[in-house]
């Protein structure tokens, strides 16, 4: 089995890497080469048992596109994408790779279905799709209200995998993300990394600013989790979704004060001390734009759950720093 995983160097994407070389088959199939596609590899990649081809650039690209779809694919996660602050803040460049690129890609999985038989497409979408005024659990059957760029472009790129698995062009899958923690470095300018680091600073004891209400409930996963949950997804048989491709990824709902409480427990009372509570408006409503509590029976009901502590996503990181 051949897999190729976009945005296979990002956060996401190096965990799943090393999720499937661990498991070493999907869907019960071994899998024999992945296929590692991003713009830059920060760490490696190429340890495990399994055969491994890099290939640098973006999907917007024909001839990337063209390595990237060189030999039969069985399946492809798509990562790869322009995230919120970056879609916002650019927005033709947010189209550019969330819409026309993630079109082309689609495109190029088309024309193997055609050739070769057809491909399972994974899909990581968000919460960010859900927005305005929001009921207190988000489920699957919500209307998509998205109030910025980034939710509205992963929207439309669910549409599109809906109406190509209907037309039989791919066996297509995707899965909406909660905040994903806990970051390893400080280098990304995003929400999930303005979160990380007013956990994992003092975890690690060092200095950190929350810039956020620390009353505020918020959906979060840890990146382990969510790399065995995308595994699981894969593996669903194509019936069980039906005509909407897309599930929720189920999530705990917890505030910044309980997290840096679970951190207390592991080092102590010093980690709140390492804390300026220096509340930013325009970057704390970034949270109250999204939903606090998301699940999906259709998830659970895969085996998909929501973590059962903080603890749980601090143990994810503690274990996999460097990955």
């Amino acid at each position: 089995m051949r897999i190729a995983v976009t945005g296979a160097g990002g956060f996401i994407g190096r965990r799943l890497v090393a999720e499937l070389q661990a498991r070493g088959t999907l869907d019960g199939r071994e899998i024999t080469e992945l296929v590692l596609l991003d713009q830059a590899f920060p760490t490696a990649l190429t340890g495990g048992p399994i055969s491994v081809r890099t290939i640098t650039g973006d999907i917007s690209q024909t001839a990337v596109r063209d390595a990237l779809f060189g030999d039969r694919l069985d399946a492809i996660f798509h990562f790869a994408a322009m995230l919120t602050a970056g879609a916002e803040r650019a927005f033709d460049d947010g189209v550019h790779i969330n819409i026309h690129g993630f079109m082309d890609l689609l495109e190029a999985c088309r024309r193997q279905g055609e050739q070769q038989g057809g491909i399972r497409f994974i899909f990581s979408s968000s919460m960010a799709v859900f927005g305005g005024d929001l009921p207190d659990v988000v489920t699957d059957d919500l209307a998509q209200r998205p109030r910025n760029s980034y939710g509205v472009q992963k929207a439309i790129a669910e549409l599109l995998i809906d109406d190509y698995t209907r037309r039989g062009f791919i066996d297509g899958r995707a899965m909406r993300l909660a905040v994903v923690l806990l970051r390893g470095s400080n280098d990304t300018p995003t929400l999930s990394e303005h979160i990380s680091a007013v956990v994992r600073e003092p975890l690690l004891g060092r200095p950190a600013v929350c810039p956020f209400d620390p009353a505020w409930p918020m959906p979060v996963s840890s990146v382990g989790a969510v790399a065995k949950a995308f595994c699981a997804l894969a593996e669903l048989p194509s019936e069980t979704l039906g005509a909407v491709r897309t599930i929720n990824m189920p999530a705990l709902t917890v505030t910044l004060d309980e997290m840096v409480a679970a951190v207390e427990r592991r080092v102590g009372p010093r980690a709140r001390a390492l804390i300026d509570w220096k509340l930013d408006r325009k970057t704390a409503d970034l949270l109250t734009q999204m939903p606090t509590r998301i699940t999906s029976a259709r998830a659970i009901a895969a085996g998909i759950t929501a973590e059962p502590s903080f603890d749980a996503v601090l143990d994810d990181f503690l274990a996999n720093q460097g990955r």
